[in-house]
Parts: structure tokens; C-alpha cells; sequence
């Protein structure tokens, strides 16, 4: 879960610069949309290699969204907000460079999923 609690703390820190914006909120869904997505990658490898079709055993995709919900509340359990200031802590102490790196494996984990999937899905 350290990986992930990295990503909370640079999207916390980031989201709490702005005065319009709930930072555990956004920061969680950030967490949440990472991990839906590695998710999804993980169903999309076992598709294409023809293990399994995840997708197709369901009737409607839609099926989906109630998971998605579930894990958004599983996450926000997760991340109370007593939790929240020991990993911003745990963040703090390490080097700036070492931040900067982390907001960018936040980024990277937030699009690479993306284009791998749409790169094996395309026909």
C-alpha cells in the first residue's frame, strides 16, 4: 500500500494548494482511478492472452459501476482523515526530488493504463 499512499500524498499535496478544492476527496479518487485502471489492465492482458473474458461473462457492462462505487468507499475508509496525516508525514520526509518523482509516477500511473489498454483493444 506504500505505492499508493505515495500517489495520495502527492495528489493531497497538490490539490491542497487551491482553496476551491476538498484534497481527500480528489486525492482518493485519483488513488481509486489508478487502481480501477491497473484493474482493468490486468482483465484487458487476460483477454487478449485468452485466459478469461471478465467482460463477457457479464450481461451489461454497466454491472461494473456498482464496483467502482464499493471501491471508492472501500478507498475513503481507507484514507480517514486521522490516516491522512501520518502519510502526508511519512511524504514529507523524504526529499524533494524524491516528491517530484512520486507526483510523476502519479501522472504516469494515471495514463500509461490508458494507452496500454486502448493499444490492445484496437482492431
Amino acid at each position: 500500500m506504500k505505492f499508493y499512499n505515495n500517489i495520495f500524498a502527492a495528489t493531497y499535496n497538490y490539490y491542497s494548494r487551491f482553496k476551491t478544492e476538498a484534497p481527500l476527496f480528489s486525492s482518493v479518487c485519483v488513488v481509486t482511478v489508478c487502481q480501477i485502471l491497473l484493474l482493468f489492465l490486468i482483465i484487458i492482458l487476460l483477454k487478449v492472452a485468452g485466459v478469461v473474458d471478465f467482460f463477457g461473462m457479464l450481461p451489461s457492462k454497466f454491472y461494473f459501476i456498482p464496483i467502482l462505487g464499493l471501491w471508492l468507499v472501500l478507498n475513503f475508509r481507507y484514507y480517514t482523515k486521522d490516516k491522512v496525516p501520518e502519510i502526508i508525514e511519512a511524504f514529507e520526509h523524504k526529499t524533494k526530488s524524491e516528491r517530484r518523482i512520486w507526483g510523476i509516477v502519479a501522472i504516469v500511473c494515471f495514463i500509461l493504463p490508458i494507452i496500454i489498454i486502448a493499444m490492445l483493444l484496437r482492431k
